[in-house]
């Protein structure tokens, strides 16, 4: 799901790489989600050096223990090898 140089940023908190990731999340409680916004755009070629890559948006309600928080998550997924693998991760509560 993350390619091997991913970075995440979660609530001011840094991870870098798959395991580090992995291991952060591997860590968070049960959740639910209701997207309530997503929005998709191309970043421009001159930009990425003309690999296929998105910036995705999305924003909505997360609930941890019974308690329901709004959020807004940022993802930046590119194409490598034929799979897309997201890039650049952030996450963060609308309080």
């Amino acid at each position: 799901m993350y390619n091997e140089g991913a970075c995440m940023v979660w609530n001011g908190h840094a991870f870098s790489g798959q395991d580090g990731i992995a291991a952060f999340l591997t860590d968070l409680p049960n959740s639910d989600h209701k997207i309530k916004s997503l929005d998709a755009q191309a970043i421009t070629n001159s930009v990425t050096q003309n690999q296929r890559t998105l910036l995705l948006n999305s924003a909505g309600n997360i609930k941890f223990q019974d308690r329901w928080r709004c959020f807004t998550e940022t993802f930046i997924i590119t194409e490598i090898g034929g799979y897309w693998k997201i890039a650049s991760d952030r996450f963060r509560f609308i309080d």
